[in-house]
C-alpha cells in the first residue's frame, strides 16, 4: 500500500525516541509516537498505525497533509529557484505580496519565517510609528495571550506566564498586560504613552478564548481616538480557521497591523506582517530585514494555499463543518458532566473539562486521534479544514468513548 513505502526501512519508534533523547535539546515533552507520513486528515506512525489528525500541526496544515496542489508547487518551485536574497525580487514573492495585501485589504506586507518573528517585527514597526508620531512606545497585550517564545514575545506575556520567563531575564521593558475582553481596562490606560495594543481575536494557547465582537469594535474606536495602533495576532486563528479567511473579517474590524504564519505555508515555514500606509510610511530601508523570509519556495506555497482557500465554497464549508463539530461537542457536554464548556469559531474549538485535559489527550492518542491540551484544562481541536463529515463524526465518537472511560 502507498502508506507503507516509507516504513519498510525506518527505525522503530523506540529507536527514534532514543536518538531524540540523546541528541535533541530537551525543550519538548514528546508524546510516545513517531510520525512518518500524512495524507489528508490522516497521519501514519513508523509502525504503520493510522491516526485522525485533529491538531494539524497546531493549526498549520489547514489543507491537510500531502495536498496535491501544495505538493505540485513544491516540486515545481524546487526545480526552478529556492533562494536568492532580498537584494532582489522574485515572481512568487511579488505575487504573494500583491495577493495577500489585496485579500487582507491592507497596503504592505513583510514576509518572514515564523509567527514569533512576525510578532517581533510588529513590535519594531509599532515603535517606529510611535517614534515618528512623538508618542509613547508601551505595547499593551492581553492576559492569557501567547505570541511566541522570543524575548519581546515573552515580555508581552509577562506577568501572565512567569514559568516561561523564569531564568531568561532581564526581560525587555515597555509591555503591560490587561484583561482580555475588558473594554474598561483598556479605557483606563489609553493615553499618548501607549503605542499599540496587540490582540488575538481568538486566543489559541490561552484556551480558545473568543473575543466579543463589541469588545473588538470598542477597542478599535479607542485606538482611532487616541492614535494607538491596533495589532491583530492571527497567527493561529487566521487563514480560514474560523470560516473567514481572516478572523478580522468575521468581526468586521480592521487592524492597523496583522500577523500571519502557521497555516499560511501549510507546513512550509513562512510568516507575514501586514500593515496599512500610516505604518509603512514611517519605515525606511535598513529598519528591518531577513535572510530567508519571503523565499521563492515558501511564497509559491503560500500563493497556492491562498488560492485554494479562496475557491468558491471553501470557507463556507469550513463554517458548516465547524457548526457540525461544535453541535456534536455540545451534545457530548449534555452527556458528560466532565465537560464544562465548549467554545470557539469555525474549526478552532476548545472543550473545557473538569480536570487536566492532558489525560484526555493521552487516551485519544491511544485510540488513534491526535489532539492537544492547552491552558491545562482545555482540549484544543484544530483539525485540517478539509476534514470530512465522517471524520468529524469519528472524532466526536472518540472523545465520547474516552470520556466514558473516565467515568467508569
Amino acid at each position: 500500500m502507498w502508506e507503507q513505502h516509507l516504513f519498510d526501512d525506518a527505525p522503530v519508534s523506540s529507536s527514534l525516541h532514543a536518538m531524540d533523547r540523546e541528541h535533541y535539546l530537551p525543550v519538548f515533552k514528546r508524546l510516545p509516537v513517531a510520525f512518518a507520513m500524512g495524507k489528508g486528515c490522516q497521519l501514519y506512525d513508523t509502525d504503520g498505525k493510522k491516526y485522525l489528525d485533529a491538531l494539524a500541526g497546531i493549526a498549520v496544515c489547514n489543507l491537510g497533509h500531502a495536498h496535491p496542489a501544495v505538493n505540485e508547487v513544491i516540486r515545481r518551485q524546487s526545480e526552478e529557484l529556492l533562494h536568492v536574497s532580498n537584494f532582489f525580487i522574485t515572481k512568487p514573492q511579488a505575487m504573494l505580496a500583491q495577493q495577500l495585501t489585496t485579500a487582507a485589504q491592507m497596503d504592505h506586507v513583510f514576509l518572514c519565517n515564523s509567527g514569533t518573528e512576525a510578532f517581533e517585527g510588529a513590535v519594531k514597526l509599532a515603535r517606529k510609528y510611535a517614534s515618528a508620531m512623538g508618542r509613547g512606545k508601551t505595547i499593551v497585550s492581553m492576559k492569557e495571550a501567547f505570541h511566541g517564545r522570543t524575548m519581546a514575545a515573552m515580555a508581552a506575556m509577562a506577568p501572565g506566564k512567569p514559568e516561561m520567563q523564569k531564568d531568561f531575564g532581564p526581560i525587555p521593558e515597555g509591555f503591560i498586560q490587561i484583561p482580555f475582553n475588558d473594554t474598561e481596562a483598556f479605557k483606563k490606560i489609553a493615553s499618548p504613552e501607549i503605542g499599540a495594543v496587540v490582540i488575538e481575536p481568538i486566543q489559541g494557547e490561552g484556551g480558545i478564548n473568543v473575543a466579543r465582537k463589541e469588545y473588538l469594535m470598542e477597542v478599535k474606536a479607542l485606538c482611532d481616538q487616541h492614535n494607538i495602533l491596533l495589532i491583530f495576532d492571527e497567527i493561529q486563528c487566521g487563514m480560514g480557521r474560523t470560516g473567514a479567511l481572516f478572523a478580522k473579517d468575521l468581526y468586521g474590524v480592521q487592524p492597523d497591523i496583522m500577523l500571519l504564519a502557521k497555516a499560511l505555508g501549510n507546513g512550509i515555514p513562512i510568516g507575514a506582517i501586514l500593515c496599512d500606509k500610516k505604518v509603512s510610511q514611517t519605515i525606511k530601508p535598513g529598519d528591518h530585514g531577513t535572510t530567508f523570509g519571503g523565499n521563492p519556495l515558501a511564497c509559491a506555497v503560500a500563493l497556492t494555499v491562498l488560492r485554494e482557500m479562496l475557491k468558491p465554497g471553501f470557507l463556507e464549508q469550513v463554517k458548516q463543518k465547524g457548526n457540525r463539530l461544535k453541535a456534536k461537542l455540545l451534545k457530548l457536554k449534555n452527556n458528560h458532566d466532565s465537560i464544562t464548556e465548549v467554545r470557539g469559531e469555525g474549526l478552532m474549538l476548545g472543550v473545557e473539562v473538569d480536570g487536566d485535559a492532558k489525560d484526555l489527550v493521552t487516551k485519544l492518542l491511544k485510540k488513534g486521534v491526535v489532539a492537544n491540551a492547552t491552558a491545562n484544562n482545555v482540549l484544543r481541536l484544530v483539525p485540517p479544514l478539509i476534514i470530512s463529515e465522517e471524520e468529524i463524526d469519528t472524532l466526536a465518537q472518540a472523545i465520547h468513548e474516552c470520556l466514558q472511560v473516565n467515568t467508569t
